[in-house]
């Protein structure tokens, strides 16, 4: 009879030391989907905005007109009402709604890093910068991960940045 209990107390300490291996390995497996998903969400956006031209003042060079930095929310891409869908053409990306409030928390950052010496109104080069935000569901409170990804916008294209 004492074996039976011992047996009995030696598997349910193994089953209390699986199901907090189960948990920990669950919770890792969600985020690495989150970021894979935040990871092809940032290419997405950043395709659509190096589609966007500087050249002979253009939206974006209008729209950094005077401002050499500026935030833009993804809510404001997105939202079909807003003049800032021009930077996105396109339908938004499922990855969006999948990810935990990112639609709310993510959003491009642009920086002016050249101006044009003879007339200020021109920039010759861009940072822009698209940075993801979500919420990770762990043990921890206000658990917020960020993946981020940055290119250069060039007035005349990188061909003629690199001559």
């Amino acid at each position: 009879m004492i074996e039976v209990i011992v047996v009995i107390a030696l598997a349910g300490f193994a089953l209390i030391a699986l199901s907090s291996l189960f948990l920990r390995t669950s919770l890792t497996k969600t985020t690495n989907e989150n970021l894979l998903l935040a990871s092809n969400l940032a290419s997405d956006v950043m395709e659509h905005i190096k589609k966007v031209s500087i050249n002979n003042y253009d939206s974006l060079q209008e729209f950094l007109k005077y401002d050499d930095t500026k935030n833009i929310d993804f809510k404001d891409i997105f939202d079909e009402t807003n003049p800032m869908t021009e930077l996105y053409d396109d339908s938004p990306p499922a990855s969006l709604n999948s990810l935990p409030d990112s639609k709310n928390l993510s959003y491009v950052y642009f920086e002016v890093l050249e101006r044009n010496l003879s007339n200020p109104l021109i920039v010759n080069k861009i940072l822009a910068k698209i940075v993801i935000k979500w919420k990770e569901i762990t043990r921890e409170q206000n658990s917020e991960r960020e993946y981020s990804i940055a290119t250069y916008i060039f007035k005349n294209g990188l061909g003629n940045f690199l001559k």
